[in-house]
C-alpha cells in the first residue's frame, strides 16, 4: 500500500510550511545579499553619475553663456573701434583735401602773382610801350 505521506494531495502539514518560509526566507536573504545589494550599487553609481553629468552640463552652459556674453561685449567694442577709426579717417581726409585746396590755391595764384608783379615792374620801366 500507499503511504500517506508519499501521496499527491495529502494534507498539508505544519512541518512543510515551516520549510517552505524557511526557505523563502533564506532565498530572499541570499537575493538580498548577491543580487539585491549590488543591483542597488550600480543604480546609485549611474545615478551618480547622471547627476554630475547634468552638473557638469549645466556648468558647461553658463560658461558657454558667460563666453558668448563677453564675445558679445567684445564684438561691440570692435564696432565702435571701427566707428572711430572710419570718423577720424574721414576728419583726417577733409583736412587733407583742404590742404591739397590750398596747396593747389596756392601754386596757381603765386605764379599769377609772380606774373602779374613782373607786369607791373614792366609797366614801370616801360616794357610795354606807352600807349
Amino acid at each position: 500500500m500507499l503511504q500517506p505521506h508519499l501521496v499527491v494531495g495529502s494534507a498539508f502539514t505544519i512541518g512543510d510550511s515551516l520549510f517552505t518560509l524557511f526557505t523563502f526566507a533564506l532565498l530572499l536573504v541570499l537575493i538580498r545579499i548577491f543580487a539585491w545589494k549590488p543591483l542597488m550599487n550600480v543604480m546609485k553609481e549611474r545615478e551618480e553619475h547622471i547627476a554630475s553629468e547634468i552638473d557638469s552640463a549645466e556648468e558647461s552652459r553658463s560658461q558657454a553663456e558667460k563666453l558668448l556674453d563677453e564675445q558679445r561685449e567684445v564684438l561691440k567694442q570692435a564696432r565702435v573701434e571701427a566707428q572711430t577709426m572710419i570718423e577720424n579717417a574721414k576728419q583726417l581726409g577733409e583736412k587733407e583735401r583742404e590742404e591739397i585746396i590750398k596747396t593747389s590755391t596756392f601754386r596757381i595764384r603765386t605764379p599769377k602773382r609772380r606774373s602779374e608783379k613782373r607786369d607791373r615792374s614792366r609797366k614801370r620801366r616801360g616794357y610795354f610801350g606807352s600807349s
